[in-house]
């Protein structure tokens, strides 16, 4: 009746219109009433972030962690919505967030290009306020299970959209919403055209990719055995779609991980026995390696003067660039100012340092470095601890497929840096929120007491 009278009043186009923001607004008030529900459903939201304004590079993501944090914050001083439970953050992360969001702010007045270093600003301390807030809100396995398939949804939905990608042989109309900026195809590599998906690059899907991967062996691993067959399905999509990217350091992220996982589950947490299946491991790699670096030249045949060259006079640039201003740096993203007069002709449209470390030393020098890696290396080292000695390592692999994912961009970070793109940095900033929150509740479930430092 009402919307009968809506389309007589105002018409069908606008009533319609009427309806579907209402509908809209009613969706959002319900996944916002509770933090979990919101990052839930944001973990399955990364790979679609959508350009709501190209002038003001304003996208979906974004305007979502606004809405979650500050109704989150809102509840927190109107409503009192704090508890007296532990927190899921190890002693000492959270004074060190703040204090990175401090640094990160303050840098803006030294940063060589402003612009740049605030969108990198606000990128940056959105995602780290949304992996502190999973921390926080998951208070038992069916919450992190449940943003973990999230997580691992996503990536199968943006995959399926890449597999299309591949049979078109380029992009459709869609694409340029998640991608106004860089719109090129990438030919150089693979079978005529290298599969980006929902993202500007196919390294940063082959990187996103491989840090979800781990989610979704564990999923499958903890499956009931009609799921099971589903989630494994995921798996081998969402691996597809990373061999589609031809991204090299992506083919072999994606194979030690694999062969972790597996060494991992063989040995069962045992000492002995993972030491001794480490060393066959090895041995066979070194066994066969003649072998496989001959398959990986001919698939990759350019490999040392697109890839290897380039980035070491890179992490030269990087060296020299820091030494400039070991200290405090040039600010967030500024690598591309700061060593455009370091780069030669054939480095001078590499304006990354494809080394996150190095890229971070640059950028935000030894103080901003200190800061940004000590919580994350305190997340990793203590979800590992609880991996190897905790008594219930075995109850869930759940627990082992965070590990892995955390390893993952510890891993690809040798060789990229990809804090340029808003879903790899949503979702390493989640990955960690996560395995702080699984390392607390096995703590918990061991009957350990309080956080541990």
């Amino acid at each position: 009746m009402v919307i009968g009278t809506a389309v007589a009043v105002w018409g069908p186009v606008v009533a319609l219109a009427g309806v579907a923001i209402a509908c809209g607004g009613l969706t959002a008030a319900w996944l916002l009433a509770m933090p979990v529900r919101a990052v839930t459903f944001y973990a399955f939201l990364l790979p679609f972030d959508v350009y709501l304004s190209t002038s003001l590079r304003v996208t979906s993501t974004q305007v979502f962690q606004a809405l979650v944090l500050v109704v989150t914050a809102s509840g927190v001083l109107l409503a009192g919505r704090t508890t007296s439970r532990a927190s899921n953050l190890p002693a000492g992360v959270a004074p060190l967030g703040i204090g990175l969001i401090a640094y990160l702010v303050m840098s803006i007045a030294w940063s060589i290009s402003p612009e740049a270093s605030t969108r990198n600003l606000l990128r940056t301390v959105a995602a780290l306020l949304m992996g502190g807030l999973a921390a926080s809100v998951i208070r038992d396995t069916v919450a992190l299970r449940r943003v973990c398939s999230a997580a691992a949804l996503g990536a199968l939905v943006t995959s399926l959209y890449g597999y299309a990608q591949f049979a078109r042989g380029g992009h459709d109309q869609l694409y340029r919403y998640f991608s106004p900026f860089y719109s090129e195809l990438f030919v150089a590599r693979g079978a005529g055209f290298s599969v980006v998906a929902t993202f500007s690059n196919p390294n940063i899907l082959a990187g996103y990719g491989a840090m979800v991967l781990p989610i979704i062996w564990a999923l499958a691993t903890d499956a009931r055995s009609s799921s099971r067959v589903f989630w494994a399905a995921v798996s081998v999509l969402v691996s597809g779609v990373v061999l589609l990217t031809f991204s090299k350091a992506g083919w072999v992220l994606v194979m030690a991980l694999a062969a972790s996982w597996v060494l991992a589950r063989i040995t069962a947490g045992t000492r002995p026995v993972a030491a001794a299946g480490a060393g066959i491991a090895l041995g066979l790699f070194v066994l066969f390696i003649d072998r496989l670096l001959g398959y990986f030249s001919l698939v990759f045949p350019n490999a040392r003067e697109m890839s290897v060259d380039s980035r070491l006079g890179l992490w030269r640039v990087s060296l020299s660039a820091f030494a400039e201003s070991p200290l405090l740096g040039f600010g967030l993203d500024g690598f591309a100012a700061a060593t455009s007069e370091l780069r030669a002709t054939g480095l001078a449209d590499l304006v990354r340092a494809h080394n996150i470390y190095l890229q971070t030393l640059v950028d935000i020098g030894l103080v901003g470095t200190v800061l940004f890696w000590t919580p994350l290396a305190m997340v990793f080292v203590l979800g590992l601890k609880s991996l190897l000695l905790e008594p219930s390592r075995d109850s869930s692999p759940l627990h082992l497929g965070l590990v892995l994912s955390a390893l993952g961009f510890i891993l690809f970070g040798v060789v990229e840096s990809l804090n340029v793109s808003n879903n790899y940095v949503n979702l390493y900033w989640l990955v960690f929120g996560l395995l702080s929150a699984s390392t607390q509740l096995r703590r918990r479930a061991a009957g350990a007491p309080g956080r541990e430092s």
